[in-house]
């Protein structure tokens, strides 16, 4: 039961430096080139992504900013999807988009924010948690 619980603290303390490590991977992929809204909409998420990820960086208290930010954003849907036509069935674009951001820091790979670079091998060091490899 106690190595229950340091392991659940392990982990959500890993949690701010995992959404910086996804953050910064999801930004230095190449955005396809298409032309028009896509475009439009893929930039529109990285940038305010950068600030997330920026702001989060300079925080004093980052885990406190990052459920905050969440918290925003869902605002900000809500008040966006508000001032959609009904017919376009605003929520359910909106929890499709969540759902999406959820399976793409799936997709994203786990990074050691410990190595250096070119340092794929162990890191010679035994900090008590994983990396997702």
């Amino acid at each position: 039961m106690c190595c229950d619980l340091d392991q659940e603290d392990r982990v959500e303390s890993d949690l701010p430096q995992r959404f910086l490590v996804h953050a910064q991977a999801r930004l230095e992929r190449p955005r396809a080139k298409s032309e028009g809204l896509n475009d439009y909409l893929d930039g529109l998420f990285a940038n305010a992504l950068k600030r997330c990820a920026d702001d989060a960086v300079r925080a004093p208290d980052v885990d406190q900013v990052l459920g905050m930010q969440s918290l925003v954003m869902a605002r900000r849907a809500g008040f966006l999807a508000r001032h959609i036509a009904l017919n376009e069935d605003p929520l359910r674009k909106r929890m499709e988009a969540t759902l999406l951001g959820y399976a793409e820091v799936g997709q994203v790979p786990w990074r050691d924010h410990h190595s250096h670079a070119g340092d794929d091998a162990h890191h010679g060091h035994d900090h008590g948690h994983g990396h997702g490899r």
